[in-house]
């Protein structure tokens, strides 16, 4: 069995904004696929989720994407305790905010918590020297959906890597996944990031070039249980317990 802190979907590598610290690169006109969403919600004996983030890209740009994810999600009675996004605030994602609205409900009524969380839902919104601040567009989202929280994602840090010229050092590189035993259950503790093309990593910053190049595998290859056998890193307990947990879950 499985739990995962935060799985992220890429679900677009296309943007409506050229930001010259972008770590991305150019962006790309691709998007996301109902089936990889599917195949991993579905497909991976996971137990419980404590936050969905939708990224990319704009993830706004895929707004048919967020909804199909969440319908997954209330359809099928996935523990998913949190949903989150990140947006630029470009646009306003009507029919996406309808669905994270339905999320929310979905959770009050069947008592799904969102742990330290003020809501079920949050929205990120890119406010600094780079991104161009949609006041207007922002109050929009807060006056037609006080019920969500609202954080100014603000980069304090630029990596250089990217369109950005300056910044720290980076190295895209794949890192471990770190995994704690809990009871019966392997828990994913960092993010597992699902590239908008299909493909596993962990690090979730950098080029897309670099994110096609050296990654996990593709989500239709390698179970996450494939992907925690080999790139697991325990933090607790011993080599022969995670083994034989690690048997027990792929026998269930």
């Amino acid at each position: 069995m499985i739990s995962l802190e935060f799985l992220a979907f890429e679900i677009t590598r296309r943007c409506n904004e050229w930001c010259k610290m972008c770590m991305r690169g150019d962006s790309e006109d691709v998007d996301m696929t109902e089936e990889i969403v599917r195949h991993v919600l579905l497909n991976n004996d996971i137990q419980d989720i404590q936050t969905i983030m939708f990224t990319g890209g704009e993830p706004t740009l895929n707004e048919k994407l967020i909804c199909y994810t969440i319908d997954l999600i209330i359809r099928n009675h996935l523990p998913v305790h949190r949903l989150a996004i990140v947006t630029n605030a470009k646009k306003f994602p009507k029919i996406a905010l309808e669905a994270f609205d339905d999320y929310q409900k979905y959770c009050l009524c069947n008592g799904i918590k969102s742990g330290t969380f003020q809501s079920n839902v949050t929205i990120n919104f890119s406010i600094d020297l780079f991104h161009e601040s949609y006041l207007d567009i922002m109050k929009e989202y807060q006056e037609k959906y006080p019920q969500f929280a609202y954080n100014n994602k603000k980069l304090d840090w630029v990596w250089k890597t990217g369109r950005a010229e300056y910044g720290d050092k980076f190295e895209y590189e794949i890192i471990p996944m770190y995994v704690e035993m809990v009871m019966r259950y392997l828990w994913v503790m960092n993010t597992l990031y699902v590239t908008a093309k299909g493909n596993y990593e962990t690090m979730g910053d950098g080029m897309y070039i670099d994110m096609d190049r050296l990654n996990m595998g593709s989500v239709f290859d390698y179970s996450i249980l494939d992907l925690i056998e080999k790139h697991g890193k325990v933090l607790n307990g011993t080599e022969e317990e995670f083994k034989r947990l690690l048997h027990y879950a792929r026998n269930q």
